[in-house]
């Protein structure tokens, strides 16, 4: 064999493991291998005030969270196309969504061994079924208030120069308060993951 023919040869077999090794980095890339967290969030409120008009009961909120969006690998680079964020107070049976009043900075990327942080918002007040109500006044007795924060990211991942198809993944995030006061807001910082939605 030629030391052309090799200098060809070894280049075409080294341009194969890389487009293989990209492949298989792609499609393996699931949802379970990247997980978006909590590292922060703020309460400052969550209770029953005055009503609408024509409603019996209606729930204050004021949350703010601080949320990490980690890409641990070498070779990979994301390109956020799309970010999304939801809250949610109550039981499965009455669970009361609360839309996210942030903009995020979308599309942006994001090198490999790199972390973004992006801020989501939540204020307002809606009206609520007498259930949810109530369900707040046990939490808040007993001293704990839960609020589930969904992520919902659209992403496209390159790896070593190619680009992957777009992904799209939704992420559940459980966060617990002390109750807010008017006087004091509630910290959560002991940080959380999120786990993917089956």
């Amino acid at each position: 064999m030629s030391s052309s023919t090799c200098h060809w040869w070894c280049l075409g077999v080294v341009s194969a493991m890389v487009i293989l090794t990209s492949l298989i980095l792609g499609f393996a890339f699931s949802p379970y291998h990247f997980h978006p967290r909590v590292d922060s969030a703020v309460l400052a409120a969550l209770d029953i005030s005055n009503p609408p008009p024509k409603s019996t009961n209606a729930l204050r909120y004021n949350l703010s969270v601080n949320l990490g969006f980690r890409n641990s690998y070498r070779h990979l680079k994301f390109r956020y196309l799309d970010v999304t964020t939801t809250a949610f107070y109550g039981s499965d049976d009455f669970m009361l969504a609360f839309p996210d009043s942030s903009s995020f900075p979308t599309p942006f990327s994001q090198g490999p061994k790199n972390t973004t942080v992006l801020k989501a918002a939540f204020e307002g007040t809606v009206a609520v079924y007498p259930s949810v109500a109530s369900e707040l006044e046990r939490e808040r007795a007993a001293g704990m208030v839960h609020v589930k924060v969904r992520v919902s990211v659209k992403l496209r991942i390159k790896s070593w120069g190619i680009d992957r198809p777009v992904h799209r993944y939704t992420y559940d995030c459980w966060l617990w308060f002390q109750p807010p006061s008017d006087a004091a807001a509630a910290v959560f910082d002991a940080g959380t993951r999120c786990w993917p939605v089956k």
